[in-house]
């Protein structure tokens, strides 16, 4: 039996469908299904850049899904802290980017 290997997609949909699963049921607002939303997915394609992607998008998947999860803690900051939070983690994309040079596709 072929074993399945996980995807991006499926990842997404469950971690968007655990989100309104949990707004559904009252147990959250508007506001933490929107920081749900971005945290669940932002975590998931971390873990996917981290394990699944190819060597040379690693980076990539794992930058932007913190940048992800980094957007939603405007639900227990306050506004320009978010937007520090954000900046700070671009640079840190940014960073690690030039640190580890250009990829071979660039």
């Amino acid at each position: 039996m072929e074993q399945m290997k996980p995807s991006l997609g499926i990842g997404v949909i469950l971690a968007t469908l655990v989100s309104l699963v949990l707004f559904l049921f009252g147990l959250v607002g508007y506001a933490w299904l929107g920081a749900l939303l971005l945290l669940l997915n932002g975590l998931w394609i971390i873990v996917y850049g981290l394990i699944e992607a190819e060597r040379r998008d690693r980076l990539y998947y794992a930058g932007w899904g913190a940048i992800m999860a980094g957007l939603a803690t405007f639900v227990v900051l306050p506004l320009a802290y978010t937007v520090g939070v954000v900046l700070v983690l671009i640079i840190a994309v940014i960073g690690a980017r030039l640190v580890m040079g250009p990829s071979k596709s660039m």
